[in-house]
């Protein structure tokens, strides 16, 4: 039984991926309770339907990223019946409870967030309000003609309303008031050191002498010719010949290859991977991951991608590689997501103060039984 060791990070909040439930179980403007946290004079609920919500953002993305398992693809109910580990224990699960379970870890972060919020008296500000709203209306002009009734309509497949939507998205954006308040603008509030463990335990770094299976004019067109088989085989040879002669050689020498078969790369810092990709597979930058976790630090590898052959050796993390600015193409999503990293392990430790309804939970429906949302 294949093991599907998996980690969550946030994109921008918590969930940039994260179904389905008729309009007509919403009960009030909020919907059903779910959770409830009520600490130190300061109350907050979270709804079934924000729940149901960023499951079917969940569904969603599964869907997008083309994301197979035995029975099939993700918009398929049979995907979820599937059963694997999904993390660091032998509990064996089904892709739908794994990931609903997932799913509502999440909303407890999102429900300590509020709470964070309001406990410490913070506000929306003009811009951030503004944002939603424009947002709402962008959607009730290009989803829905203008029509609040035919908005709903759609929105009904993921569980909520206009009403709830605006009302969720103001939750996000209490929630990355929260993380600011603790963290501040772009993590400016930590220093190195939290900044650099994170940094080496996310991320690979490495450097690569490119052997490529393409020519560039030296007009000012920069026109690309890919090159014919018998070159493609004369690349391969001058790689595999190189390769043999770095084995055992220290970092200089190969710093010294880099700069006479590639010349000065404009990464003089080399290159940075996330650690933990997504699920799909089979592009370039997957294969190098894969192949990266691996090795150890100093160790070269020879690889071959659809761009050319790549000597491949990794490095120990630049300790402050997220500030470097020839490094800022690799780490635009770094302080997001730390803070979301911190952030979820800071409210975490609310978990046993939070009540979930297990009735509501209970009877509603999960992965299995929804549509993905590709655009709310």
């Amino acid at each position: 039984m294949k093991k599907y060791h998996l980690r969550w990070r946030a994109v921008a909040l918590f969930l940039a991926i994260l179904l389905v439930l008729p309009l007509a179980a919403c009960a009030g403007k909020q919907g059903k309770t779910l959770l409830t946290l009520d600490l130190e004079g300061t109350k907050v609920t979270f709804s079934v339907n924000s729940f149901q919500f960023l499951l079917s953002r969940l569904r969603g993305y599964f869907v997008r990223q083309g994301i197979a398992n035995s029975a099939g693809s993700a918009d398929e109910a049979a995907f979820w019946d599937v059963q694997g580990y999904f993390d660091e224990t032998d509990t064996l699960k089904t892709w739908d409870t794994f990931y609903s379970e997932q799913v509502l870890e999440n909303c407890k972060t999102y429900l300590v967030g509020l709470w964070i919020f309001e406990k410490n008296h913070l506000f929306l500000s003009e811009s951030a309000r503004a944002n939603i709203d424009e947002k709402m209306n962008d959607l009730l002009t290009y989803q829905a003609n203008g029509s609040k009734a035919k908005l709903n309509s759609i929105l009904s497949k993921y569980g909520v309303n206009y009403d709830l939507l605006k009302s969720f998205y103001e939750i996000e954006a209490k929630n990355e008031a929260a993380m600011i308040f603790l963290y501040g603008e772009n993590a400016k509030l930590l220093d190195a050191t939290v900044k650099d463990p994170y940094l080496n335990a996310n991320y690979f770094h490495y450097k690569r002498i490119l052997f490529p299976f393409y020519e560039t004019s030296d007009d000012e067109n920069e026109t690309i010719r890919a090159m014919t088989d018998e070159e493609k085989d004369e690349q391969r040879a001058k790689a595999n010949t190189l390769f043999a002669e770095l084995q055992g050689k220290e970092e200089a020498a190969f710093e010294a290859a880099l700069t006479g078969e590639n010349g000065e790369d404009e990464f003089t810092d080399g290159y940075y991977l996330p650690i933990s990709g997504t699920l799909s597979s089979g592009t370039a930058e997957e294969e190098i991951r894969e192949k990266l976790g691996t090795m150890k630090i100093g160790e070269i590898a020879l690889l071959e991608l659809s761009e050319g052959i790549q000597i491949v050796r990794r490095y120990e993390p630049t300790p402050e590689a997220y500030d470097l600015s020839v490094n800022a193409v690799w780490f635009t999503s770094f302080a997001d997501n730390l803070m979301a990293e911190l952030f979820a392990k800071q409210c975490k430790s609310y978990a046993d103060k939070i009540v979930v309804n297990e009735i509501v939970f209970t009877e509603t429906p999960k992965i299995k039984e929804t549509e993905p949302n590709n655009y709310f």
